[in-house]
């Protein structure tokens, strides 16, 4: 299971109507540093593989204007995993359930409110 990662991209179009995510000319600026005005900041990390040993896929959430944002909830993450040891598969599996879970229901909430997810 991995650190995560923090990763932008957009949802531009090229020529052939593909999206062009990371690849997109605009996130960066002519000097390489991120364009604080085009794309999107998200998050990804590997969860825990179920009790029966099933590989979960990735937990990847998106809609973060600031990189810090998205370090910010990617961090809180890798905090509540780190909670159970990694032996304890029951535990760790029961921690990602509730991340999963919780993050869910708080953006069917938000989304119910028109609010950002």
């Amino acid at each position: 299971m991995g650190d995560g990662t923090t990763f932008k991209r957009c949802s531009c179009t090229g020529a052939d109507g593909k999206a062009l995510g990371q690849k997109c000319p605009r996130l960066r600026r002519p000097g390489g540093g991120w364009s604080n005005r085009h794309g999107i900041w998200s998050y990804q990390i590997e969860l825990p593989a179920t009790v029966e040993g099933k590989r979960r896929g990735p937990l990847r959430r998106s809609g973060f204007a600031t990189q810090d944002a998205a370090n910010s909830q990617l961090g809180q993450v890798r905090e509540l995993l780190a909670l159970a040891d990694p032996s304890e598969l029951v535990t760790r599996n029961q921690i990602a359930d509730l991340i999963k879970r919780t993050l869910a229901e708080t953006e069917c909430s938000a989304q119910c409110r028109g609010g950002p997810p």
